[in-house]
């Protein structure tokens, strides 16, 4: 039975004013709801993948993440989320915290270690044709970026025919999404405003989306488990040291980046004053 408080946009705020709600762009966090919620993962794909299958007469199974290395010093390769869907639909999703050009390489590297092991024991590798593998990026937009979403494939670069349809990765600009949202009063499809809740910085935020992309005891019952994760103190202990580990990182950047402003005015002004003696010396000359 739903808590009545679910139901309540007052129990949100209130949450908010006492939890820093840990964002569903997370991949540990969107990994555990998810994983809690499968049906929920299946029409979410459903929709970004733009898969053309009956949502009732299809299956989806969530398989292990860990991917092979083929050498023995190799680092452990794990993509955040990846489901098998009706047994030939095999999606990595990924959820990206860095912007998609520095991570981009990282992530097509894994989609083609997926290719190459997506054939179970016993399959002829004729059977790849008749399996579809996707990546799914999600806050993955180049520098930029002016579009919502793009779909990337092999194909031609003369021709721009498409050598293959079964193997294709999707990004998915959710700062695009939130600023249509929010700044252009358009009407969103339910297809974006998922990319929307996805970009939620707090309960009463992502309540207020969701309940317009679920049926209300399906929103009612991602929202308990939503505030559950957030009360669990390893998730949010680790979320709060990526956080720190991100401020490290930026603050690193900008340092670098104030001591080469300082350096090139320092070289300037030196520049500067070595040409103005030079000059100096000639006019005396003259």
């Amino acid at each position: 039975m739903i808590e009545t408080k679910l139901k309540d946009l007052n129990y949100y705020k209130k949450l908010d004013k006492n939890i820093s709600m840990i964002p569903l762009t997370y991949d540990k966090m969107a990994k555990a709801i998810f994983e809690r919620n499968s049906d929920i993962l299946k029409e979410f794909l459903i929709l970004q993948l733009n898969l053309d299958i009956d949502i009732n007469n299809s299956f989806l199974v969530i398989n292990n993440v860990e991917l092979p290395s083929e050498i023995k010093k190799e680092y452990q390769k794990t993509v955040d989320i990846l489901v098998t869907i009706n047994d030939n639909i095999i999606t990595d999703l990924e959820f990206n915290r860095s912007k998609y050009n520095s991570i981009k390489a990282r992530n097509v590297i894994y989609f083609g270690k997926l290719y190459g092991t997506s054939l179970k024991e016993g399959e002829n590798i004729k059977e790849l044709k008749n399996k579809k593998l996707y990546q799914l990026n999600i806050n993955a937009a180049e520098e930029n970026s002016k579009i919502g979403e793009d779909i990337y494939e092999i194909a031609s670069k003369k021709t721009h025919n498409v050598l293959t349809d079964n193997f294709k990765i999707f990004t998915k600009n959710i700062d695009f999404y939130h600023n249509k949202y929010y700044n252009e009063n358009e009407k969103l499809t339910k297809k974006e405003l998922w990319l929307v809740a996805l970009s939620a910085n707090t309960f009463e935020e992502l309540y207020k989306i969701i309940t317009k992309i679920l049926d209300k005891d399906k929103a009612y019952k991602f929202m308990e488990e939503v505030i559950h994760l957030n009360l669990e103190e390893p998730l949010f202990k680790d979320w709060e040291l990526k956080q720190l580990d991100d401020l490290v990182r930026y603050n690193e950047i900008e340092e670098a980046r104030e001591e080469g402003i300082s350096k090139g005015i320092s070289q300037g002004i030196n520049q500067g004053i070595s040409q103005g003696i030079s000059q100096g010396k000639k006019q005396k000359s003259i």
